[in-house]
């Protein structure tokens, strides 16, 4: 077929692939059937789990981790029942988070890019792609977690 004859994808358009499926599964999330699990012995104030669901294929979970001083989000994206994409938000704040007057005082998010099971692309808070020696440890990581979440999810 025509399909086999493409030359391999660059890295740029493999991103921009990734781009758009993200844009499209959080497009139609509302669409979704969505489920939600307590993750109470992940952190130390909890936390919660919810998995997204285009019939029974799943599209997204979301992880939620609370800590008294902040508490950190992580995004998985599946396409094809394949994880594609993740990003996480790491919220610190100035004081306990149930005091008042408490506020987030930075919010640090990183990008992590997937292509057939493997780390392409790493951004950091800064937006900046961090060196591909650092990969394989994050990799193996977010994979291994991936694994974990896919079973609680189900």
């Amino acid at each position: 077929s025509v399909q086999d004859k493409k030359e391999p994808k660059t890295e740029e358009e493999v991103i921009s692939d990734i781009r758009e499926k993200f844009g499209a599964i959080n497009y139609n999330l509302n669409s979704y059937k969505k489920i939600k699990k307590d993750l109470m012995e992940e952190s130390t104030e909890g936390g919660e789990l919810e998995g997204y669901f285009k019939k029974e294929e799943l599209k997204k979970i979301v992880t939620s981790y609370y800590g008294e001083m902040g508490k950190l989000i992580e995004e998985y994206y599946f396409w094809d029942n394949e994880l594609f994409f993740v990003f996480t938000q790491d919220y610190s704040y100035n004081m306990p988070m149930y005091m008042v007057g408490s506020k987030v005082d930075k919010i640090d998010e990183n990008r992590y890019y997937i292509h057939n099971n493997k780390l392409i692309r790493w951004l950091n808070p800064n937006k900046e792609k961090v060196a591909k020696s650092k990969f394989t440890t994050k990799e193996s990581e977010i994979l291994q977690n991936t694994k974990k979440l896919e079973e609680q999810v189900k």
